[in-house]
């Protein structure tokens, strides 16, 4: 048994940064052999020659909404899954209680709760998807994040086009357009796949043994380079 205990550590939230790299090449890592911190605007420098690096280009959509009910009180849908243009698998936070069938009129939107699965909703909005997101959502940032409108702009890989995540791809905002170039020039090699971050990224282990633990599913896609 491979207890899920043994990978538990203290992360001080002092050692969480709040405010990101304008200029995410300014970022640092440290190669673990030599203990040598280098920029991540030098990083072609270290990489061997035909080396691939494999970028996720999905992109975070602006899924969290708020609003108010007609009936008085805030609400947040933030919207995990479209399913189609009128229904999506939602996460609901308002102080009433969520019942199958229930219906919602706010100041934006009108929805029907059609469906319940293990803590998040499946609703049935009188507007297009899309269009609510893109007029009325805003990007969501990590739990761990104190949320801020100057912070979201940067919560997006330069890289990508496309997909339907709920979180970035996080490794991927330390690269820029500009690093990729530089890479194809010294002969490194770059591929591009879409794989959708969903809100189970966030869940944590709640089993003692590892191997109890069910990890959630995300849509992918790789486009054919031949």
């Amino acid at each position: 048994m491979i207890k899920s205990s043994l990978f538990n550590y203290e992360l001080p939230k002092s050692s969480i940064n709040q405010i990101p790299y304008q200029n995410p090449l300014d970022s640092k890592l440290l190669i673990a052999e030599s203990k040598k911190i280098i920029y991540f605007k030098d990083l072609a420098q270290h990489i061997e020659k035909d080396s691939l690096f494999i970028f996720n280009k999905s992109t975070v959509q602006k899924v969290r909404i708020l609003t108010e009910k007609k009936t008085g009180g805030s609400i947040e849908i933030f919207i995990i899954k479209k399913i189609n243009d009128r229904k999506a698998q939602c996460l609901l936070k308002s102080s009433d209680k969520k019942l199958m069938n229930k219906q919602y009129q706010t100041d934006i939107v009108n929805f029907e709760i059609t469906d319940i699965d293990d803590g998040s909703f499946v609703c049935l909005f009188d507007k297009n998807i899309d269009d609510l997101i893109n007029n009325f959502g805003v990007l969501p940032l990590p739990p761990y994040i104190k949320d801020s409108p100057d912070k979201r702009e940067f919560y997006n890989n330069e890289f990508s086009d496309q997909g339907f995540s709920v979180a970035a791809p996080t490794a991927g905002l330390h690269f820029t357009n500009k690093l990729i170039k530089e890479f194809k020039k010294e002969n490194i090699e770059t591929a591009f796949v879409n794989l959708d971050v969903n809100i189970d990224t966030f869940k944590p282990i709640k089993n003692v043994n590892l191997n109890d633990h069910k990890i959630h599913n995300e849509y992918y896609s790789i486009e054919d380079t031949e």
